[in-house]
């Protein structure tokens, strides 16, 4: 949460639209995993093959549990809990300004950026949360919307009402 406060205090006071240092170090830890959990899966390892057989990787969003790969599994959920955990972070920002609104755009599509060199699939709310800070704000609830599950566009909506 202190993160957090730091975080919109910069949204105000920059005018750049780059992505803010606690995305760009999240995405460089990201994108380094693959080569870090590369010694784990090199050589035949049972009691890894043991642990990974235990879960049901289809309880989790955006896996299935016919995934190939012990490492691409390894590197899929801890993307997709990396995700869960920045829609929470997101869905607790009491208010956002135009500029914090942009600023949060940036931050997302940064993080597309590093899903997508991952081949990682996007959440459905990160989609539709990015989705729905890059419309006008009076376009939230409309028609090209309705897909949107209501509790996240009327968050996203509170979140962005003007004063």
């Amino acid at each position: 949460m202190f993160i957090l406060v730091e975080v919109i205090k910069q949204w105000y006071q920059r005018r750049v639209r780059a992505p803010l240092s606690y995305i760009t170090q999240l995405g460089d830890y990201l994108l380094l995993l693959p080569q870090q959990l590369e010694p784990y899966f090199t050589e035949e390892n049972t009691a890894l093959d043991a642990a990974l057989n235990q879960v049901t990787f289809g309880e989790f969003p955006g896996m299935s549990n016919d995934m190939e790969g012990d490492a691409f599994v390894w590197l899929t959920c801890i993307c997709q809990s990396t995700m869960f955990i920045l829609v929470e972070v997101i869905l607790r920002i009491p208010s956002l300004t135009e500029p914090g609104c942009k600023q949060l755009c940036a931050d997302i599509s940064y993080m597309s950026n590093v899903m997508g060199a991952l081949e990682i699939p996007l959440s459905r709310d990160i989609t539709d949360i990015s989705r729905l800070l890059n419309l006008p704000y009076d376009r939230i609830d409309s028609a090209e919307t309705e897909a949107v599950p209501k509790y996240l566009r009327g968050k996203i909506a509170a979140m962005r009402r003007p004063n």
